[in-house]
């Protein structure tokens, strides 16, 4: 197969993977659906002393995408667009809005951090699907309420996709 025969192959893959994943959590009543959702791109080497924080992008958890972040440009670091679809168990990444194929930069952390409210605590965060970006288990974890996704040093193309998978249940009472 020619290589952007390939290209086609691969986007075309990961769309009908997001189309149909999207279906059928739409015909099933999510447990986090109604939610609260909040979402900043991060980039530090040391927590104390981030590079970027992005602005604080906000939504409900429904059955469409929940956010659609777009450039920011501080720090000589970027926002890399990305759209956001949160499903029960699934947060699916896709890059459909970038204009050129690139790389993130690369840090000790950079990527995103979810945080629901009414509080759920993750269990079991792990790598769902990757196309074509190099994604892994060891780039998803969680902080109680929070998930976490480093893509510091990844490239991307117009049609990278990913998806993280979790399970849920709710925070003790305090």
């Amino acid at each position: 197969m020619e290589m952007s025969s390939m290209k086609i192959a691969k986007a075309l893959i990961c769309f009908m993977y997001l189309t149909l994943s999207t279906s059928i959590a739409a015909a099933q009543q999510s447990e986090i659906q109604g939610h609260q959702v909040y979402l900043r791109i991060l980039t530090y080497n040391d927590p104390q002393n981030p590079i970027m924080i992005s602005r604080t992008y906000s939504s409900t958890v429904t059955d469409g995408i929940e956010f659609g972040a777009g450039k920011e440009g501080r720090s000589g670091v970027d926002v890399i667009p990305v759209l956001v679809n949160i499903q029960n168990g699934r947060v699916e990444f896709s890059y459909q809005m970038i204009e050129f194929p690139g790389a993130f930069t690369a840090a000790a952390f950079n990527g995103y951090e979810l945080t629901f409210n009414p509080c759920l605590e993750f269990q079991n965060v792990r790598l769902g699907y990757a196309n074509s970006i190099g994604m892994s288990d060891q780039r998803v974890f969680s902080v109680g309420s929070r998930i976490f996704v480093n893509v510091s040093a990844l490239g991307y193309a117009q049609l990278s996709c990913f998806a993280v998978n979790f399970e849920t249940r709710n925070c003790p009472p305090s």
